[in-house]
């Protein structure tokens, strides 16, 4: 029943606040998906906890690109924070990952993990500059946010979905069964 709830919310406010549309890409264009090798991080600073540099083999990670204005990702977040205390036993590292822009000020930023980080609980992570955004979720040809990421305990591509579709992905993945382990 929580689960049809929240779906059914997320899935109102995506369609009211027009972030979940794909966009199409330029021909040519490098693909990144599931199975992938997942990308560096480039991630300028990191608020509320100690910074990642890198994807330690044996953890699981959940990168959820999101923005300040976006209604459907500041929901998630609550979401994003019980799964990361609910696994984290289980090696699993969630990451909410946001690009400051026009609309994504610093500030707002600033302001809301200090606002909410605490109760929360997460490490975020600011980037300046499009790295990210063009290593990962351009690359996925994702054009509306919320997105996640998982990243498999090998250091690959698990998942590329909606937060609210974690719930349905997470556990294989903890596992090990997920897409592209050895079964």
């Amino acid at each position: 029943m929580r689960t049809a709830a929240l779906t059914l919310s997320f899935a109102l406010a995506t369609a009211a606040a027009g972030c979940g549309p794909m966009q199409p890409r330029p021909a040519g264009k490098q693909v990144l998906g599931v199975g992938d090798p997942a990308p560096a991080l480039a991630v300028t600073r990191w608020l509320d906890g100690e910074p990642v540099t890198g994807f330690e083999p044996g953890k699981v990670y959940v990168l959820d690109f999101w923005a300040t204005w976006c209604g459907p990702c500041v929901a998630a977040m609550p979401h994003l924070a019980e799964l990361a205390r609910a696994h984290e036993k289980d090696g699993l590292v969630v990451l909410p990952v946001t690009t400051v822009t026009g609309r994504n000020t610093a500030a707002a930023v600033e302001a809301f993990v200090q606002e909410s980080g605490p109760r929360l609980g997460l490490r975020f992570a600011v980037c300046e500059d499009r790295r990210m955004e063009e290593g990962w979720f351009e690359a996925a040809d994702r054009g509306g946010i919320p997105c996640s990421f998982v990243v498999d305990r090998r250091g690959k591509i698990a998942f590329i979905g909606h937060p609210l579709d974690l719930d349905d992905a997470l556990p294989a993945i903890l596992a090990g069964t997920g897409p592209g382990d050895a079964r």
